[in-house]
């Protein structure tokens, strides 16, 4: 069976603070003979213990790397400062948009971006039936 390191450490991380609950139902389930081994050993516990220790590390670290709720909620609220702002209002025939956006790139860096890369996509003219048509482009003309 194949287990993920994560998913030892939230074991292990929701198992340990019940030792005392694990043991005694062990003890009262699993009545033992002198001779017997126990089932879960203090050394058990110990090993469980630094093991938690040692994979809390890489948890922290991933949980910490992983998020992306820094970033996102910066992105939110620099579009909702530009919605909210006095920006958008009608502009004269000799507006440059592409302008406008540079100009204000340091109050809107992630939107001047995206607002770049969307206004500088190139118009073609060519209708998609004529640009993706194979008339033509076969070894005879006749079909």
């Amino acid at each position: 069976m194949d287990v993920r390191w994560n998913s030892i450490y939230l074991m292990l991380k929701h198992l340990l603070p019940y030792k005392e609950t694990f043991d005694m139902f062990l003890t009262t389930q699993y009545p033992r003979k002198p001779s017997d081994l126990e089932l879960l050993t203090p050394a058990h516990w110990y090993v469980a213990a630094k093991l938690l220790e040692f994979l809390e590390l890489f948890y922290d670290a991933t949980i910490s790397l992983s998020t992306t709720s820094g970033w996102l909620n910066s992105l939110e609220t620099e579009l909702t400062s530009y919605l909210n702002s006095d920006t958008l209002q009608k502009f004269d025939d000799d507006f440059n948009l592409l302008n406008w956006w540079h100009e204000h790139k340091v109050t809107y860096p992630v939107l001047s971006i995206l607002a770049g890369d969307v206004i500088s996509v190139t118009v073609s003219t060519i209708s998609s039936e004529f640009a993706f048509s194979l008339c033509g482009r076969i070894i005879e003309e006749r079909r």
